[in-house]
């Protein structure tokens, strides 16, 4: 493990985040291994999970690239050259990755006789204005991921070369437009649906591309104050950090009390998540270093969580460990320690995969990024 290490371009404050929420999807998907059913029982083992991690890392994605792209802009004549930069730097890190798992998963697929995907998971379509399908449902948010990097920079680019307006104010304007027309169209989606669980919420609104993409444009929104509003952002960010937990603690305390009814995950989870992730990073964004066993446990799984990410669901608890069990001629056992006994090889495989993904596959693929010159 001694290559995954800090360097100066990380920030530990943000791999805390980044490591939250990992913790909480890889957790989540915990309760699947252990087989958890019962709802009661379901509820208590998520207690441990103050935010859904997904939207964490929405919110966290769009600050890193909102940065970049606001440096981009404000620094460069943002053309053509600066564009295609930007998005072959942003597919060498999450595309070489996807694929290959994807890749893997066809391959079992077509070894086990089982349906294979359609050509939208190459693409990115899977989810786009329709529920994803069963084939690996963990890949749908990067799905929002991908359109939002491929949409907003063309937006911006395109905006910038043909009209003359501020580019501090088109920025701004975009962020806007897209945060406020996506809650609309999320809101009178869900209107007219009439959505009467959980279930159909989560399919058709939770994980698609268009229903999403504002909670990427709160992370955005952040890193557009932080360079235009410093003063702002550094002077008061105890203040936003300490609003952000208390918006955060709250639900989850009001959830842990009373419960939260549908209309809430229908119509606010996203908004409140999003606000709450976003108050805390000029707070988090601050604290560049730190030591000890916490700090380096932190950063190891802030690197490796991309491949913990697209590891841990399809390939690890569907995968990988009914058939170890198959193996050993456990699949039919019960009973809690065998359950504890899943849980530990899910953990272990998880963290172990992604530990070899990210050496052996991602790490390379990023130093060869790293030394073309665009």
């Amino acid at each position: 493990m001694t290559i995954l290490t800090a360097t100066k371009e990380r920030t530990y404050g943000l791999d805390i985040l980044r490591a939250y929420a990992i913790f909480a999807v890889v957790y989540a998907h915990g309760g699947i291994v252990l087989g958890i059913t019962d709802k009661a029982i379901s509820k208590a083992y998520r207690l441990p999970i103050l935010a859904d991690g997904v939207s964490v890392f929405f919110v966290l994605s769009g600050f890193l690239i909102g940065r970049i792209l606001i440096r981009a802009i404000q620094n460069t004549d943002f053309g053509k050259k600066e564009l295609i930069n930007f998005w072959i730097r942003r597919w060498f890190r999450t595309l070489p990755n996807y694929y290959l798992v994807l890749s893997s998963l066809i391959v079992y697929s077509l070894l086990m006789n089982e349906p294979l995907p359609d050509y939208r998971y190459f693409v990115f379509l899977q989810n786009f204005y329709s529920p994803h399908p069963d084939f690996f449902p963990e890949a749908w948010s990067l799905s929002v991921e991908e359109w939002f990097y491929l949409l907003i920079p063309f937006f911006l680019f395109i905006t910038i070369h043909l009209t003359k307006y501020n580019r501090r104010k088109l920025i701004l304007s975009w962020i806007c437009l897209i945060i406020v027309s996506v809650i609309i169209f999320r809101t009178q989606k869900s209107i007219s649906s009439n959505w009467s669980d959980i279930f159909s919420w989560d399919l058709n609104s939770r994980k698609q591309v268009i229903t999403r993409l504002d909670s990427i444009m709160f992370g955005f929104l952040a890193a557009y104050l932080q360079a235009n509003a410093h003063l702002f952002w550094e002077r008061h960010k105890d203040t936003l950090f300490y609003l952000g937990v208390s918006l955060i603690g709250y639900i989850k305390i009001h959830s842990i009390c009373f419960g939260l009814p549908l209309a809430y995950h229908i119509y606010l989870s996203f908004l409140f998540t999003s606000i709450g992730t976003a108050l805390l990073l000029p707070k988090l964004d601050s604290i560049k270093v730190g030591s000890g066993t916490i700090y380096h446990t932190v950063t190891f799984v802030s690197i490796i969580s991309y491949a913990m990410y697209l590891l841990n669901f399809t390939p690890v608890a569907t995968i990988v460990i009914p058939k170890l069990l198959q193996l050993f001629s456990m699949s039919e056992t019960n009973g809690i320690r065998f359950n504890f006994l899943k849980y530990i090889l899910y953990w272990t495989f998880t963290i172990g995969g992604s530990y070899m993904l990210y050496r052996y596959f991602e790490k390379p693929v990023m130093d060869l990024r790293n030394k073309i010159k665009w």
